[in-house]
């Protein structure tokens, strides 16, 4: 109903999270910028504690370039994020697999 007359190309509500939209509390915030600070700074290590892996996929996230990547999504033409594990994430680019260690 909302769509066609909208005009959108999506539905507008759903009750399953959207990994697109991530919501981040106060404390990821933070340590978002205290990461991204010490990315920035040079000073060549930076110490980020808490959980490091998520049994939901949509909760699994990466940062590239300040941008929030999740399972599934296109990070350039051709090079996709197929799985994000506690010691490492495997790309997929155009069939071949690559295991980056995180």
């Amino acid at each position: 109903m909302y769509t066609a007359y909208f005009g959108l190309d999506q539905a507008p509500f759903s009750t399953a999270p959207d990994p697109r939209f991530p919501c981040m509390s106060q404390r990821h915030r933070e340590a978002l910028a205290h990461l991204v600070y010490g990315l920035q700074a040079g000073g060549g290590f930076v110490l980020l504690t808490g959980h490091t892996c998520s049994d939901h996929p949509t909760l699994r996230m990466l940062m590239i370039d300040r941008h929030m990547v999740v399972e599934g999504q296109a990070v350039a033409p051709g090079l996709r994020l197929e799985r994000i594990g506690p010691h490492q994430a495997i790309f997929n680019h155009r069939g071949t697999r690559y295991s980056v260690p995180c």
